[in-house]
């Protein structure tokens, strides 16, 4: 009985210690957001200076997402010296945990061959690796990128994916893919149905909506009645 009272308390005083570091971990995560957001407000209104002055510190401290997006501004040069090295330094530090925008940036670097040897395959690999994790900007890069290769398969694969997750931008690629058979038989009504679908998007950005409208009007000719 004493043995199994002893157990019970060591059980209750691991809990509490567990509860109590859920807390601190809880707390840091908290502070991290409210870091992040006043951040994103500075960067919002133009202060990129004073974005990098919280995101710096925080990148330091090894927040995935404050590296990614550090890595972003030596890119852009916003808020402090452009520096591609930095750039490539900060994507890659975030890039080993997983964080899908640093990924995708460090794709494009390799693809494009800045600051480190170009290498369209490695580039492809980083893509399809956030594109697997559902990130519909790499999913529509990787398309591009089959497209220019004439993979016309391969492209036409990953703008349905990204197109049956509602992706406007996407929709209105693989209209064009089905109004000039690339990778497919061409099929108007599809193109059509496609366009329609984006037209009547609550959501859909202006810009796409009016490429859409184009498409729909040039497909869809208008009947002339005597």
């Amino acid at each position: 009985m004493n043995k199994f009272l002893l157990f019970l308390t060591a059980l209750l005083i691991h809990a509490d210690i567990w509860a109590m570091k859920t807390t601190v971990v809880n707390e840091k995560k908290d502070l991290d957001q409210q870091r992040m957001n006043i951040a994103q407000h500075f960067a919002n209104s133009g202060y990129w200076p004073l974005a990098f002055n919280v995101i710096y510190p925080m990148a330091l401290e090894g927040h995935p997402m404050a590296q990614a997006n550090l890595g972003v501004m030596f890119n852009t040069g916003r808020g402090v010296r452009p520096s591609v090295e930095q750039a490539y330094w900060w994507f890659s530090s975030s890039a080993e945990s997983g964080n899908i925008k640093a990924l995708n940036n460090l794709a494009l670097m390799y693809y494009k061959g800045s600051y480190i040897e170009r290498n369209e395959p490695h580039a492809i690999k980083l893509f399809e690796l956030t594109a697997n994790a559902k990130d519909q900007a790499s999913m529509l890069m990787l398309s591009e990128i089959y497209f220019l290769k004439n993979d016309y398969v391969k492209s036409l694969k990953w703008l349905k994916t990204c197109a049956e997750l509602g992706n406007d931008e996407a929709k209105l690629r693989l209209g064009a893919f089905y109004e000039n058979g690339f990778g497919v038989p061409k099929d108007k009504q599809k193109a059509i149905k496609l366009y329609e679908e984006i037209i009547n998007a609550k959501d859909a950005a202006p810009n796409i909506k009016e490429f859409a409208l184009k498409n729909l009007n040039r497909l869809v000719k208008p009947t002339i009645k005597n």
